[in-house]
């Protein structure tokens, strides 16, 4: 019964790290991305990527240049939506059949 329990602890643990990860990705041309920096934050796709930092082309127009040490933050859009609802939904069903059956 000890050897169930945590073996179904272990693959729900290893399932769930799985499912979190995300794959890590470098910033090539034509990512969408948003910079943060001390002095603003802009969304725009890299246009050209330099060993110090990278061309940017601004949604709203114009173009900037950024140097990997002025970034505070950069976000890359993965083109995907959020669906942390449907998740909270299928890992809370999911729980609850693992509670109630185990």
């Amino acid at each position: 019964m000890v050897c169930m329990t945590r073996c179904r602890a272990i693959l729900l643990v290893t399932i769930g790290l799985l499912v979190g990860m995300q794959p890590l990705f470098a910033q090539e041309a034509g990512d969408r991305v948003r910079v943060t920096t001390d002095a603003s934050q802009v969304v725009g796709q890299i246009v050209a990527v330099r060993s110090d930092g990278f061309d940017l082309s601004m949604a709203g127009g114009g173009s900037g240049s950024f140097a990997h040490a002025d970034i505070l933050r950069l976000e890359r859009s993965l083109g995907a939506t959020s669906r942390w609802k449907e998740g909270l939904l299928y890992g809370g069903g999911g729980t609850f059949v693992t509670v109630t059956l185990g």
